[in-house]
C-alpha cells in the first residue's frame, strides 16, 4: 500500500549510499540502511546526476515497478 498523509509520506523516506553508478546505461546501486541494495534510475534523481558520487548518502523513496 502506498503512504498517502503527510505523515505516512515522512514515513516512507529511506536512506541509503550510492555504491555503483553507470552513467552510460543510465543507472545506479545504491546501499539501504537495512542492507538491501536497489537500482535507480538516473533520469528519476531530483538534482543533477553529475552531483552522485560512490559513497554519496541519499534519501530516497522506493517505489514498486
Amino acid at each position: 500500500m502506498q503512504p498517502t498523509t503527510p505523515e505516512e509520506l515522512a514515513l516512507a523516506i529511506e536512506r541509503g549510499v550510492i555504491t555503483n553508478l553507470f552513467p552510460a546505461d543510465q543507472y545506479g546501486l545504491l546501499r539501504t540502511a537495512d542492507g538491501r541494495e536497489l537500482i535507480f534510475r538516473l533520469p528519476a534523481t531530483d538534482g543533477e546526476a553529475d552531483e552522485l558520487n560512490l559513497g554519496t548518502a541519499v534519501v530516497f523513496r522506493e517505489e514498486l515497478t
